[in-house]
């Protein structure tokens, strides 16, 4: 489905959890564009709530204390749509 010229692309949220501040923070401040809005988060479990609540791609450091693969995959089945 193509986009008329008048209407805006589509935006896409991503959430970010990582519990190194300067890195979450740096991500968070590039990756905010026009198109993109980042989320960012130092708890896993707010991240899992947040991805499940805005619909939303998910960009998980999975060496944070809680395994992230599990965590991924409990999002991913919980949200299908999450990426």
């Amino acid at each position: 489905m193509a986009l008329s010229p008048l209407e805006p692309p589509p935006r896409l949220t991503v959430v970010l959890a990582d519990d190194h501040h300067l890195f979450r923070e740096g991500l968070r401040h590039a990756g905010n564009t026009g198109e993109i809005t980042v989320v960012a988060s130092a708890e896993r479990e707010e991240a899992v709530r947040l991805a499940r609540a805005l619909d939303s791609a998910l960009l998980d450091d999975i060496n944070m204390p809680v395994d992230g693969i599990r965590a991924t995959e409990a999002i991913t089945r919980g949200c299908p749509r999450t990426m």
